[in-house]
């Protein structure tokens, strides 16, 4: 860092910087510098915090005359400091790195726990799959009949839970054979389907079923295969989160 650096008053047209004899907003004032007067910076120094032509901070410069002005209202080619702390002030320490950013959210599959009768089941939907139903209602039409909890076995194994008796599954009442509730439920599956299910990965959906196709977590690559359960799924889509989407662990809740 230089001893000194120079800078220019930089103001609005037709008005003048006042310079303090102290680094305050409430020193009284020295004496006005036009707009382009080019200073010399001595030192700088924490202050008042003050929001100017260049942002908003703390540091002042103490011109050679001794007395100061907001760094806000100088142009000196940085953001930062130009010249060396004045006597009795440090820098402040320099800000901590920026957190490493979230991992991408994976595709993930959880199987349901074990059918052991009703006490085995979560009693309500999950915290991600009531908020994903809100989100549902706010953005699609045709959502005004969303449940799916049921506390049942899982038809295919009933020795398992159903996943909507654990709370992890969304049964969106809409007609696959009535062409403006399909346009809704194909908006949506593009929606979440886009860049590798971006945003089906951040809401923890881990399996879809809809109008007689079935797409899972475990095999997202494949995309939409023939379902061929005993429920078609041509009434309504089936919407499955994962154990991290049921908790709001997943980006889109955080």
């Amino acid at each position: 860092m230089a001893d000194a650096a120079t800078g220019v008053v930089t103001v609005n047209p037709g008005y003048t910087l006042g310079a303090r004899s102290a680094p305050s907003t409430t020193a009284p004032k020295t004496r006005r510098l036009a707009n382009g007067t080019r200073v010399r910076i001595v030192c700088q120094v924490r202050g008042t915090r003050v929001t100017g032509r260049f942002g908003t901070s703390r540091l002042w410069d103490k011109l050679a005359a001794g007395d100061y002005v907001s760094d806000t209202y100088v142009q000196t080619g940085s953001d930062g400091r130009v010249a060396p702390p004045c006597g009795g002030d440090t820098p402040p320490p320099p800000p901590p790195p920026p957190a490493p950013a979230p991992a991408a959210d994976a595709f993930h599959y959880d199987d349901p726990g074990a059918w052991r009768g009703p006490s085995s089941c979560s009693g309500t939907f999950t915290p991600g799959a009531q908020a994903l139903r809100t989100w549902l209602k706010a953005n699609y039409a045709y959502t005004r009949s969303i449940g799916g909890y049921s506390c049942r076995p899982n038809t295919a194994n009933t020795s398992q839970l159903s996943l909507h008796a654990e709370g992890r599954a969304l049964d969106w009442m809409a007609a696959a054979g009535k062409p403006a509730q399909a346009r809704a439920v194909n908006r949506f599956i593009a929606r979440v389907s886009r860049d590798n299910w971006r945003l089906g990965r951040a809401m923890g959906i881990q399996e879809l079923i809809w109008n007689r196709r079935i797409w899972t977590a475990t095999y997202a690559s494949s995309g939409f295969r023939r379902y061929t359960g005993p429920n078609p799924h041509v009434d309504h889509i089936h919407i499955g989160i994962n154990r991290a989407g049921a908790a709001k662990r997943t980006s889109f809740y955080r």
